[in-house]
């Protein structure tokens, strides 16, 4: 693990997730934008030994955050923000995947532009379901500017797997872990209501299971 501050921290939180992670771990490995650390977090997953012995090939690549203490996904998140080093906060689900230039393209966007706090992107879905093969924005249609209108009679609906400035993060007070379902939209409403510009690429750079 190098110790030159990076410009991204992916922040994976993982419990019961460990037949998918090596999918998440491997598209981080195939990313074209390399300037990254991966932050996984493991708050008393059930599985802790095998995710462990799944992991022992990447340990080198990856900050490792190990409680015994079970947290919901909002409060791994916010262990892995407040452990995280970069200008910038990727959040990665432990069973989903991102393209090769998934963050070559964010990253891009946020650095081009200083006003934009956040960006989000479409995706995939895969796996099993009826949506398989279809896309979030397909779904879930994204049209012109973002705005708290928008966010808010949901005619903007937001793939969780964001990229964004991590002090926009830290101005919003992080996630809500009372939130059990919906603490994504939550933040985000609150990260958008302190001045943030949030963009988007229609391009589905993410797999979605």
């Amino acid at each position: 693990m190098s110790t030159q501050t990076p410009l991204v921290s992916v922040v994976i939180p993982c419990y019961n997730a460990t037949k998918y992670i090596p999918d998440a771990l491997n598209s981080l490995r195939n990313q074209t934008f390399c300037d990254f650390e991966t932050i996984l977090v493991n708050d008393a997953c059930p599985d802790t030994e095998n995710l462990e012995r799944v992991l022992e090939p990447y340990r080198g690549e990856i900050v490792y955050l190990k409680s015994g203490e079970w947290a919901s996904c909002s409060g791994s998140r916010n262990k892995g923000i407040n452990a995280s080093r970069a200008r910038y906060i990727a959040f990665l689900d432990a069973d989903d995947m991102w393209e090769p230039e998934y963050l070559s393209v964010l990253v891009g966007k946020l650095e081009a532009d200083p006003g934009i706090d956040l960006v989000f992107t479409n995706a995939v879905y895969f796996g099993d379901g009826p949506w398989v093969g279809r896309t979030f924005m397909e779904m879930h249609p994204v049209e012109g500017e973002v705005t708290m209108e928008k966010l808010i009679s949901r005619e903007c609906t937001m793939f969780v797997s964001v990229t964004a400035r991590r002090e926009s993060l830290i101005r919003a007070g992080l996630f809500d872990p009372e939130i059990l379902g919906g603490e994504d939209w939550d933040l985000w409403m609150r990260v958008f209501r302190t001045g943030s510009r949030f963009a988007y690429d229609r391009r589905p750079l993410a797999r979605y299971r």
